[in-house]
C-alpha cells in the first residue's frame, strides 16, 4: 500500500509557521492597531493560535513581547542599512540603495511603521529610550556620514548634514506613517499599492535636487544657517 502524503498536504505543513513567529505576527498587528495597553495576553493568543502559556514562554510577560517586536523592528532596519553601506559605492549610489531598501522594508512591515507611530506619539520613554540607546543613533549616523562623505568629495554642495539625514527619513517615513490622512486626499488612494521604486524615485530626486552643487551659489548657499542665530537686524 502507498503511504505517501498527498503534495498539497505536505506543503501545507511545510508552511505553517512556527508558534514565536505567529505570536510576534499577531501581536505586531494588534499592537499597531490599538497600541499596547488596547490588547491583552488572550487576544494575543487567540489570533496567534497559541496558548496564553507559550507567550509567557517565550517572552516573559506582555512588556518582553512588546520589546522583543520593537527590537525586531530595528535590527532589521539596521541590517539593511549595514548590507547596504557595506556594498560599497560612491555616495549618491549608497544612498539611493538604502532608500530604496528602506521603502522596501516597510512596505513588507507596514504595521511596522504603524506601531512606531505609536510609540513616539503616545511619548512611550521607556521604549524611545531602548531604541535610541541601541538602534536608531547607528542608523541615523550611516545617512549622515554618508551625506559628509558626498560633501567632502564635490558631489553634494554644503548642508548641515544632520538636518539632511533627518529630512531623508522623515520623507520616507511619512508616507507610511501619514497614510490615515494621506489616503483621503484627492487622488491618493491606496496609493501606497503601488511600487515602491515610484516613492523611492520621487524622493530621491527631491533630495538630490537640494544636494546638488549649484553654479552660481552665493556664501549664503554655500554656508548652513545656524538654526539658533536671530534673523534680521532689529535687535
Amino acid at each position: 500500500m502507498d503511504h505517501k502524503q498527498p503534495l498539497d498536504s505536505v506543503c501545507a505543513v511545510a508552511d505553517v509557521k512556527d508558534p514565536k513567529t505567529r505570536i510576534l505576527e499577531a501581536a505586531e498587528n494588534l499592537f499597531a492597531d490599538r497600541g499596547f495597553d488596547g490588547v491583552s495576553i488572550r487576544e494575543i493568543a487567540d489570533q496567534a493560535q497559541v496558548n496564553s502559556a507559550m507567550i509567557y514562554y517565550y517572552f516573559g510577560n506582555k512588556e518582553g513581547l512588546y520589546r522583543g517586536i520593537m527590537e525586531g523592528i530595528l535590527s532589521e532596519i539596521t541590517s539593511v542599512i549595514d548590507r547596504t553601506i557595506k556594498a560599497g559605492g560612491d555616495p549618491a549610489e549608497r544612498i539611493t540603495q538604502i532608500v530604496n531598501n528602506y521603502i522596501s522594508f516597510l512596505q513588507r512591515r507596514r504595521q511596522a511603521a504603524k506601531l512606531w507611530l505609536r510609540v513616539i506619539s503616545s511619548e512611550d520613554t521607556k521604549h524611545i529610550e531602548m531604541a535610541v540607546n541601541q538602534y536608531i543613533p547607528k542608523n541615523f549616523l550611516s545617512f549622515e556620514h554618508t551625506i559628509h562623505e558626498g560633501i567632502e568629495s564635490g558631489l553634494f554642495r554644503q548642508v548641515d548634514t544632520r538636518l539632511a539625514a533627518i529630512s531623508l527619513i522623515g520623507m520616507i517615513l511619512l508616507f507610511f506613517i501619514g497614510s490615515p490622512i494621506i489616503n483621503r486626499l484627492p487622488g491618493m488612494t491606496n496609493y501606497l499599492e503601488g511600487t515602491g521604486q515610484q516613492l523611492a524615485r520621487h524622493t530621491l530626486e527631491i533630495f538630490f535636487h537640494g544636494l546638488q552643487q549649484r553654479e552660481s551659489a552665493n556664501q549664503e548657499d554655500q554656508e548652513p544657517k545656524d538654526l539658533n542665530a536671530k534673523e534680521g537686524s532689529g535687535e
